[in-house]
Order: structure tokens, then sequence, then C-alpha cells
């Protein structure tokens, strides 16, 4: 294969390591081969400190990298470029440190001449202030010095390596966030899911799977969320499907739905909103829709005096929204305390005024983010 190609093959292992950490070695291993080395090692190196440190190391024994990270302090080639050179530069080391000088450094007779390491180039990948990562390839006597042609064709290289590093580093903080935000929606109190346009969980928080596994009202089958009444399910998929119309985003629809339990109890409340994401790649499943799941047993009478004071309700008004909480109709409400029907839809619309909720089921998600707020500051 010519240099060419090898360039190129080496490339694409570049870009496939920043997305799979895994391809690393193989990555570094095809860069040491292409530069005609015997070892190639990314190497962290503080000037101020004088200490540094091989992150990944190809055609080195594990006792090698140990026995370095001893004596990086000596090895005053990847120092003096640290400290000269700017990243995206390359040069040999006998640029830095002549042959003769590294034969007789102290480096060179305790680590590298038992290793037959005489020849290097590398080249300043990042730098931060005197810490500078590098990227060295080594080899013995048997071969000839790098030179400025060496360099160069390393030179050429940097630049992928330095955007394939911004790659990884932004896609490692972005599985940082979601694993925070399933952390964090994983410990609420209150049931959560995260339903694709079919309804299946990409998400379900340990609430909500506590909820299914009692087989009561809910259940997760084949990964899917449905109601175990027949009729309930299909109005379930059917708010899912909603949820999904663009026109539901857009007019910041929500729904919601009663699921009737068998033993008796109070059907669950649930909550379905559309969620705001990207377009998925073809072949990625994405949440559309997040479901909140409240158990009325676990509602109070009063919302909270938090949600109360924040959005200006009476004690009225207040109760109202707690009972639609509940899962319960205006109508029950009435019966239940001693209240007109037509009073308590003049107390639903003042809450819908203070809240700015249109409907009874915006009011109801209102109230339910209320209450996942005060659950993560719970946390």
């Amino acid at each position: 294969m010519s240099k060419t190609l090898e360039f190129l093959s080496l490339l694409d292992l570049v870009y496939g390591a920043a997305l799979d950490g895994e391809l690393q070695p193989e990555m570094l291993s095809s860069i040491r081969k292409l530069f005609d080395g015997d070892v190639a090692f990314y190497n962290v190196h503080d000037a101020d400190r004088n200490v540094g440190s091989m992150q990944v190391a190809d055609g080195l024994a594990a006792e090698d990298v140990a026995e370095y990270h001893e004596l990086s302090a000596l090895n005053e080639r990847i120092r003096g470029a640290v400290e000269r050179y700017r990243p995206g530069s390359a040069a040999s080391g006998e640029d830095i440190v002549g042959a003769a000088a590294w034969k007789h450094s102290e480096f060179y007779s305790r680590w590298a001449k038992q290793r037959d390491y005489v020849h290097d180039i590398g080249c300043i990948v990042e730098q931060s202030g005197n810490v500078g990562a590098a990227l060295v390839v080594g080899r013995g006597n048997r071969g000839r010095a790098y030179t400025r042609a060496d360099a160069h064709r390393l030179e050429a290289l940097v630049p992928h390596l330095r955007r394939a590093i911004e790659i990884r580093n932004r896609l490692q903080l972005e599985r940082s966030n979601v694993q925070l935000a399933w952390d964090t929606l994983d410990r609420l109190r209150v049931g959560v899911a995260l339903l694709d346009a079919g309804a299946h969980a990409v998400f379900a928080n340990t609430a909500l799977r506590g909820i299914c596994a009692q087989q009561d009202g809910l259940v997760l089958r084949n990964g899917m969320l449905s109601a175990i009444h027949y009729r309930t399910n299909q109005t379930l998929q059917g708010l899912v499907s909603e949820t999904c119309d663009p026109e539901a985003l857009t007019k910041n629809s929500a729904f919601r739905l009663i699921v009737p339990r068998s033993n008796g109890s109070r059907g669950y409340s649930l909550s379905l909103s559309p969620l705001r994401l990207p377009q998925a790649p073809l072949g990625v499943r994405i949440p559309s829709t997040i479901v909140f799941v409240q158990d009325p047993q676990d509602v109070a009478d009063g919302v909270d005096v938090l949600f109360q004071h924040r959005y200006g309700l009476t004690q009225a008004e207040l109760a109202v929204v707690a009972a639609l909480l509940r899962g319960e109709t205006l109508r029950e409400f009435a019966e239940r305390s001693s209240r007109s029907l037509n009073t308590l839809r003049v107390l639903v619309k003042r809450a819908f005024a203070k809240t700015g909720a249109r409907t009874q089921a915006q009011l109801v998600r209102i109230a339910m983010e209320d209450i996942v707020f005060r659950s993560f500051i719970n946390i």
C-alpha cells in the first residue's frame, strides 16, 4: 500500500477512534507503521512540574510505560518540545536534543538505551499553558534519523487529530449530560417515561417501572407503555400519536388521561406532552413524548404552598388543581366538596388565567411539573 493510501486509511481510523475509544490502540499502531517506528505513544507533559505520562502506547510493554512515568522528568526532548513548539508543529528529537547529547543524557541511559530508542519524531497536538500533549513515534539504530519531510507529513495529520479529539470531548460531554439527566429523572418519586412515536419507552424511571410491575392499570409490555384495559390503552396510544403531531408542539399542547385500576383505587393520572428534540438520524429512536404518571394517593389536598404563591392562587383554586391532579372530574369534586359545578368551573378559569393554561390537561401538566421541580430540589 502506498504512503498516500496508508495516510487516508489512517484518517478513517482517527475519526473512528473519536467515536469509539477502543480503536485508539489500532490508530496509534497505524501511525507507528506509517512512520516506520518501533514505538508510538501519546504523552501529556507538564513543563512547569516537569512530569509526564503516557496516555496510550503501542510497541511498549506495561513495565516500559511504568518506568517511563518514573523517569519522565529526565526526557529533555519532550520537555523541550512543549516549551518551544506550538500546537500543530512537528519536529524530530534531534532538532531538540542532538544525537550526541541524547546518548549522554540520563534518560537515554536509564530508559531509552535498553529499548533501542534513539530516533524519534513528535508533534504537539494540544496545549494549555505549559502543559502539552504530544504524539511521539520512535525507532532504534536500525533506522535513519527522522527528517523535515517526515515532520511535514506528521504536521498534515495534526489537524485531523485535533478535530477528532474535539469530537471525542464533545461526545463525552454530551454522554455525561445525558447520563446526568437520566440519573436525575430516575430518582424522582413521580413516574416518568420518554416514549417514541410508537409508545415504546426510550426511558422509564424507577418509579414508573415500580408502578408497571404491579400490573394494576399500567404495564410495560415488550418495552411499550400500555394500559391493561383495552379501551384505555387505545386512548393512550392515540394520545401518544397526537403528541407527535408538529402542531401539538407548536401549540404547547398537553393531554390528560386517567388510567383505571382493578384494585378499586382511584386511577393513575397521566400527563402527556410533546418533546422538542432534533430530527433523529435514520435507524435511531428518540423520544417524542414525555409522560408523567402520578398516583392520586400520593397527592395531598393542597398541591404545595410554594405552587400556590408562585401563581397567586387562592385556597379554593388550589383545591381544584389538586383534585384534577388526583384524577377527579369537576363533577366528582363538586359532589365531594359540596360546591356547585358552576363555582368550580369559575375557579378553574381563574386558575387558567393565573398559570397560563388553556385546558385542564395543561393545568395538570403545570402542577405535575411543579411536583417534578420540587423532587429535583429534594434530590
